[in-house]
């Protein structure tokens, strides 16, 4: 969500050396793209309140000379990043303390931001001046490239084969993952009716949800979770016809590739996170408590019930219009 800002910041500073900082799982996405002249892996360390991790960043950093840099996180930590990296000009949003170690630290007012895509947040971080309401930019990623999704060989896929993407997995937790039994059933129909090959999509912390939900078809369905990285997972969801995703990073990746892509909110607000693009199809229960934003449901009875309410076939019914459109 953070590239359309970049885009922006590129415009405004034409000659600029451009470095991102992310994790380190992240790079070989990234690197494929002419918005960065330099793209830097971070490695996400378990130690005591992350102490470390901000030290070598810090270090990186310093050794860089940084005349300006862009926070479109809100943690503390990266705030005490640029600080201690000798980051010269530090811009973000003035949340959790973090005013101290920004130069130009900007205010957030809750009234204001609430109900604003993530889109028009980090724009606003780069270029207050012409940054309007309601005008959210649309992204693509560069088209043509090899993320290097060929490389891993699909050995049941024929040339015209009908390939779905599924990816049943949220590393936020249960309130943002449809039913596993929902994909099963999608699965099923789009096995009988379509005679559709699925890929099953997930971080290696997802490997037994993906192999639940392919294990029981291996003609016709396969598990590639834990076995790409970010690079390889862009190349595969090129090379499908639709992807059907919960609210996640995947689904991001796969709107921004012009994949046509079905996202399914549950506790989350699609207007704050929605994934854009031209292709791209939410599902959206509002029901008394949405959006609650929780990890898990909070509710004693009735749970789940924003995501349990988006049937298998209605997604279905908006896999046929799209599978329709494409043949057109």
């Amino acid at each position: 969500m953070m590239l359309p800002a970049v885009e922006q910041m590129r415009k405004l500073h034409p000659d600029a050396h451009i470095t991102l900082l992310i994790r380190e799982n992240l790079v070989s996405l990234f690197q494929k793209s002419p918005l960065f002249d330099e793209v830097i892996g971070i490695q996400k360390r378990r130690d005591f309140f992350g102490f470390r991790r901000v030290y070598e960043t810090a270090k990186i950093l310093r050794k860089k000379n940084f005349d300006k840099g862009f926070l479109f996180t809100n943690s503390f930590s990266t705030a005490m990043e640029m600080f201690l990296g000798d980051v010269k000009k530090r811009y973000g949003f003035d949340r959790y303390a973090r005013k101290r170690f920004l130069t130009h630290p900007i205010k957030y007012d809750p009234k204001k931001w609430k109900a604003r895509h993530h889109v028009e947040t980090y724009q606003y971080i780069v270029d207050q001046d012409n940054t309007r309401e309601g005008k959210i930019p649309l992204f693509s990623l560069p088209k043509g490239v090899d993320f290097g999704g060929t490389q891993i060989p699909l050995q049941w896929l024929a040339e015209n084969d009908l390939l779905v993407g599924f990816c049943p997995g949220a590393h936020y937790g249960p309130a943002k993952q449809w039913p596993l039994e929902y994909f099963q059933e999608l699965k099923k129909s789009l096995i009988k009716e379509h005679h559709a090959k699925i890929v099953v999509f997930g971080t290696g912390s997802e490997e037994n949800l993906a192999e639940a939900l392919s294990k029981d078809d291996p003609d016709h369905t396969i598990s590639l979770a834990g076995k790409t990285d970010t690079g390889q997972l862009a190349g595969l969801i090129q090379r499908c016809r639709v992807m059907i995703c919960n609210d996640s990073g995947v689904a991001h990746l796969s709107a921004a590739l012009g994949v046509p892509t079905i996202v399914i909110f549950g506790s989350t607000d699609p207007k704050k996170t929605r994934p854009l693009g031209e292709h791209v199809s939410v599902f959206y229960e509002s029901v008394r408590c949405s959006p609650c934003f929780r990890r898990t449901c909070p509710l004693s009875h009735d749970r789940y019930q924003c995501l349990l309410k988006i049937r298998p076939e209605h997604v279905l019914a908006q896999l046929k219009d799209i599978f329709k459109e494409n043949a057109a």
